[in-house]
């Protein structure tokens, strides 16, 4: 199995062999839609997604998603800013993290911005379909945004 994910992460052979494929389930966290930071309110307003499968077996999903952000001025504020965010697929259960990605988008407020895809990896579990995964997107919070947003989302 890592050599097909290794393979595919090259380009080789299975990333030739790729096929369009159902993505699976998408939700934007609700503590982590929004990020207030620098000056400026960003929320996340939606996500596209692309999949495709990986290979002649059809066990490894390739999920490309990129979240879509909406960036406003709070009084004066000006200049770039900077969005960190990640995606996270979980396994059917909903219990495991089986693959995690990192990023930062810069952006200027006053704007719409979709990010740069997140490429995820997962190996689907025989008996199962990319449709029983889940991808989680969100904004990477401190601590302290963490808390202020579970706050007001009570």
């Amino acid at each position: 199995m890592l050599l097909v994910l290794l393979t595919a992460a090259c380009g080789g052979p299975a990333r030739e062999a790729a096929t369009a494929a159902a993505c699976p389930r998408v939700a934007v966290l609700a503590e982590g839609a929004e990020l207030v930071r620098n000056g400026a309110v960003a929320r996340i307003i939606g996500v596209e997604a692309r999949c495709a499968w990986l290979g002649p077996d059809r066990r490894v999903i390739e999920a490309r998603v990129a979240p879509r952000f909406a960036v406003a001025r709070l009084g004066d504020a000006a200049g770039p800013l900077d969005l960190p965010w990640f995606v996270a697929m979980t396994d059917a259960g909903d219990a495991t993290v089986l693959e995690h990605v990192a990023a930062v988008t810069r952006t200027v407020p006053g704007m719409e911005a979709t990010a740069p895809a997140a490429r995820l990896l997962v190996p689907v579990a025989r008996g199962l379909r990319p449709e029983n995964y889940l991808i989680r997107v969100s904004f990477q919070l401190t601590a302290e945004e963490l808390a202020r947003a579970r706050g007001s989302a009570q």
